[in-house]
């Protein structure tokens, strides 16, 4: 085994720059096709069937989301002197 060991050190010693771009290229295609295969992560998590997704559906259904965020209101600016 340390036979097999040395002949593969001696062999990437040897071509140094050979190695060094091949690790490059393997890098390279590793994080691509990690990339192009991940999906986008989500915020949503559920688990049908479990009384706390039931009681979270019904409140969904019950007091749904507002449509429009609520209103500032504020008076007029002054005008002349404070």
């Amino acid at each position: 085994m340390a036979g097999l060991l040395a002949k593969i050190g001696r062999g990437t010693f040897r071509h140094r720059w050979a190695t060094l771009l091949a690790w490059l290229m393997i890098l390279i295609a590793v994080a691509s096709i990690s990339v192009i295969v991940s999906k986008p992560e989500s915020t949503q998590f559920t688990v049908p069937g479990t009384q706390s997704q039931q009681a979270m559906d019904l409140l969904e259904q019950r007091f749904p989301p507002p449509r429009a965020p609520p209103r500032k209101w504020s008076s007029p600016p002054r005008r002349g002197r404070p």
